[in-house]
């Protein structure tokens, strides 16, 4: 068994704290890890318009990787959120669509995920959500100040399928879309 013997944080941001603990096990001894202890958890949702037959992608600058990446839409859990209710304010926020107006609509949880156990705790909760996108109208985006995106419905699923491997896409990208292949929708 593994036991917690030590936690200093080494610095705090507004997003996450990045800790340093000292760890006892009888296999291992003493050992130490850094990890990145999230402020809160995430939401991701793809959007899939039902009378084009198109998903919403994004595209955004992603520090982690120093370039622009093609996402689905996604954002952080505010403390008096459900992940739902996180869903609905993100969509609103990035992609300008009130899913309150949405007819048609179909909200699906696909999966909760931890992005990367071995240095981190957050959890992202991935969704897809059905909808007849294309007869609503768009309100304006609300990004944070830091953020910027630009998106909308580009790919069919064939389209988008056929150029996967020419994409580096984000793990939650991914599940929606093994789920919506698989069609556990």
């Amino acid at each position: 068994m593994t036991s917690l013997v030590e936690q200093k944080t080494v610095d705090t941001t507004p997003i996450f704290k990045l800790v340093d603990r000292t760890y006892q096990s009888e296999q291992q001894g003493t050992f130490h890890r850094s990890v990145v202890e999230m402020n809160s958890d995430a939401v991701a949702f793809m959007l899939y318009d039902i009378p084009t037959g198109k998903f919403y992608t994004n595209s955004e600058f992603r520090s982690g990787i120093n370039r622009d990446a093609v996402s689905i839409p996604a954002g952080k859990i505010n403390e008096d959120e459900s992940p739902v209710e996180a869903l609905y304010r993100e969509a609103k926020e990035e992609t300008g669509y009130d899913l309150t107006k949405v007819d048609g609509l179909v909200v699906s949880k696909v999966a909760t995920v931890n992005s990367s156990e071995g240095f981190t705790n957050e959890k992202t909760t991935v969704y897809i959500v059905l909808g007849e996108f294309s007869e609503v109208k768009v309100d304006e985006k609300d990004f944070d100040d830091d953020e910027f995106m630009t998106g909308g419905f580009y790919f069919t699923p064939r389209s988008l399928f056929t150029h996967l491997n020419e994409l580096e896409i984000s793990a939650p990208f991914h599940i929606a879309l093994l789920h919506f292949k698989l069609g556990d929708i």
